[in-house]
């Protein structure tokens, strides 16, 4: 984490105002709304954007997910799933006995013509 002091524009003074409202670091008022920042004493609706830019120029750069992190980070299938495929899948074979019981049973003589 980078100091909030070795932002441009940032001094001791300023820095307190920021801890005041929970910023300590380049990279928390590099991810603040300009509109959160002008709520702080001492900082205008000029000065606000241009201290989140000053910010984003010093802050460590957000880390990447890599294949192995994305990967773990992916969420598991739910395993209900699968099991309203297979119920899906024995409602189907039901269907098919019932078809084929219609099949063996004599036909009705008043359908017949």
């Amino acid at each position: 984490m980078t100091a909030i002091t070795r932002v441009a524009g940032i001094g001791p003074a300023m820095a307190m105002e920021l801890a005041k409202a929970g910023i300590t670091t380049a990279e928390q008022l590099a991810a603040v709304a300009p509109g959160a920042l002008t709520a702080i004493h001492g900082i205008g609706t000029l000065s606000a954007p241009r201290l989140i830019a000053a910010a984003s120029l010093v802050a460590e750069p957000v880390p990447v997910d890599t294949p192995e992190t994305a990967k773990a980070a992916k969420p598991k299938k739910a395993k209900t799933a699968k099991k309203t495929k297979d119920k899906d899948k024995d409602k189907d074979k039901d269907k098919d006995k019932d078809k084929d019981k219609d099949k063996d049973k004599p036909e009705d003589p008043k359908n017949v013509k």
